[in-house]
């Protein structure tokens, strides 16, 4: 297959092609990493499986665990696809959700392709660490885990300003569609069916009615802490099963308990381990001055990858061009430099402790649900117009000006997730969660940790496959394997927040491998120094590229926001991806202006 365009320094991913038309006889040649007929064309860099069935599937996978790619094609053999005129109901994956969703996490990516019917199957793992990107082209549908790879196959170059719009607001984008027009993405816990002279049909795999157990839920509530301590154990050494024969694996890591933890586990399993640390010695208070006694006390080696102005922006504008997307955090540009000084130094294989805050219970959110915003919630029962006016009255001067603008109130647009239906449909499907808790703040916790599971996964966490795909080496993410995803999902409120500390149960269980000092720490963000390292950037906003798509002056809108502001961040980050990605602009010439 020849991919015009396609980075050179991609280590790992999916590409293909499939004709939607239909197609009676399939003969498949093998060369190599590419599966090739007259019907379909793809090639899997990585982990793959390949299976074809008796009612005419092709189903090929990345990353999936060992052989659930066969136990996938089980199940698509059974499973009836309605005609085009049908008006039987169109959920036809709800039997089989929650099975599909344990084949598929923590990191995987299914295609499969039925060309008798001309009908392709587009899968996601329900945690969105591989991304998957397509276009349809008349009666020829494209895919591929890389941006770039699709972007170079389409006619279509338009921008969806409305995403644009949705990073300013939120900081990152998520949904089905993606910055791009007519290039779309599958959303993490979803299928998108493309078939021949049909509109193409999503549905969710990962669904509340399928995922939480009521049964599950009471069992939990009745145990006590010894005996889900050790159901924390166990479904962790279910999760590092993959790693079992791993000798030497590294571990990002700044200090975190969850990060500190799976060092300190590995070490203790007999596995060589060494941290590899984000350093800003420029910081008033470094990573550094965190990780060398943590490195000491538990005798594992750390290396720091030291971060200034000029590495940062480099790697920064480098991924901008690379990825065709904004970045969706200037952290994540510290990961890239760690990545790459890790392979220089040898090193390949790697863990992450991504989703152990949306497993037990570590995110903000749950900070809402301590006593002093229950009382406060309580004013919630006040009739709609003193709410409003409560609400005016404590905005800060910015915020009481743009009030005005408003022609409704938060709460009723809250109900189309300001102007994102995307997130709307997410809140929609809030309402289906079922209560199984014996209170109030029981179920709002149910419900945050859906919200987190959604969002982070549609919005973050295709980043870290970019640095597989484009640096190199192999991430393991075992805080979402099935097991302990399914534990954190119907662990009790109370083993989430506890005694004033997120995460409690979970630091019970770190505190016996890193000690009570480390597990139980306050959590603290070492925020990268955009205000610095970004001051000389803001002037591409002065007849820039935000400022010709939305006919706005954001260079007047820039300067009038504190230099700490976030929101600087995320003008220019969206303002340089348009410069080099839509104007073109070359990527040395911008880095000469900002150095």
């Amino acid at each position: 297959m020849n991919w015009s365009g396609l980075p050179s320094q991609i280590k790992l991913g999916v590409s293909g092609w499939f004709h939607c038309n239909q197609q009676n006889t399939v003969n498949v040649e093998q060369i190599n990493t590419t599966w090739s007929s007259k019907a379909f064309s793809i090639e899997i860099k990585g982990r793959s499986e390949f299976v074809q069935t008796k009612t005419g599937w092709y189903i090929f996978s990345l990353s999936a665990p060992i052989g659930s790619t066969q136990k996938i094609a089980e199940i698509l053999d059974k499973i009836h696809f309605p005609s085009k005129d049908s008006k039987e109901n169109k959920n036809i994956f709800n039997d089989v959700a929650l099975q599909l969703t344990n084949l598929m996490l923590p990191e995987a990516a299914i295609i499969a392709l039925q060309p008798e019917q001309g009908r392709a199957c587009l899968f996601r793992d329900a945690s969105g660490f591989v991304p998957l990107y397509y276009t349809k082209e008349k009666d020829k549908l494209y895919f591929s885990s890389n941006l770039a790879n699709i972007r170079t196959l389409t006619k279509y170059q338009g921008i969806n300003t409305d995403k644009i719009n949705e990073m300013l607001v939120y900081g990152h984008r998520t949904g089905k569609r993606t910055l791009w027009q007519n290039i779309n993405t599958v959303s993490p816990g979803s299928v998108t069916v493309i078939s021949s002279n049909q509109r193409p049909y999503h549905q969710w795999i990962l669904k509340p009615e399928s995922q939480y157990n009521k049964d599950i839920k009471n069992k939990f509530k009745q145990s006590n802490e010894a005996t889900l301590l050790k159901g924390i154990e166990k479904a962790l050494n279910k999760a590092l099963e993959p790693l079992d024969n791993e000798p030497h694996i590294s571990v990002p890591c700044g200090g975190g308990v969850d990060s500190s933890l799976l060092g300190a586990y590995l070490a203790a399993r007999g596995q060589k381990v060494t941290f590899w640390c984000i350093n800003q010695p420029e910081a008033p208070v470094s990573e550094e001055e965190w990780m060398r006694p943590l490195s000491k006390k538990l005798n594992i080696p750390c290396e720091y990858a030291n971060l200034n102005k000029e590495l940062f922006l480099t790697n920064f504008i480098e991924r901008l061009a690379l990825s065709q997307q904004p970045m969706t955090g200037p952290n994540a540009v510290g990961g890239i430099l760690a990545r790459k000084l890790a392979l220089d130094a040898g090193d390949k294989i790697f863990i992450s402790g991504e989703g152990a805050d949306t497993a037990f219970g570590g995110l903000s959110p749950f900070g809402r649900l301590q006593g002093i915003s229950k009382v406060l919630r309580a004013l919630s029962w006040l009739p709609k117009r003193l709410r409003i006016q409560l609400s005016r009255g404590l905005l800060n001067e910015k915020a009481w000006l743009l009030d005005m603008s408003k022609v409704a109130p938060l709460e009723d647009l809250a109900q189309v997730a300001m102007g994102d239906l995307e997130r709307a449909e997410m809140l929609a499907e809030l309402t289906k969660i079922p209560n199984t808790g014996n209170s109030k703040v029981e179920h709002h916790a149910d419900m945050f940790s859906w919200v987190q599971l959604r969002e982070v996964a549609s919005g973050l966490n295709h980043t870290f496959f970019e640095k597989d795909e484009l640096e190199g080496g192999v991430t393991h993410y075992p805080f979402l394997h099935a097991e302990l995803l399914s534990f954190g999902l119907h662990l009790p409120y109370k083993y989430k927040v506890n005694k004033g500390h997120k995460k409690w149960l979970w630091r019970k269980f770190a505190s016996k491998y890193i000690g009570d000092d480390v597990a139980f720490r306050k959590k603290y963000a070492f925020p990268t120094l955009t205000n610095l390292w970004l001051e000389s950037s803001g002037d591409f906003l002065n007849n820039g590229f935000l400022e010709d798509l939305l006919c706005t002056d954001v260079f007047l809108i820039y300067n009038s926001l504190p230099k700490s502001s976030p929101a600087r961040w995320t003008l220019i980050n969206i303002e340089l991806w348009g410069r080099i990605n839509c104007w073109n602009e070359s990527t040395d010439e911008i880095l000469a202006k900002v150095l």
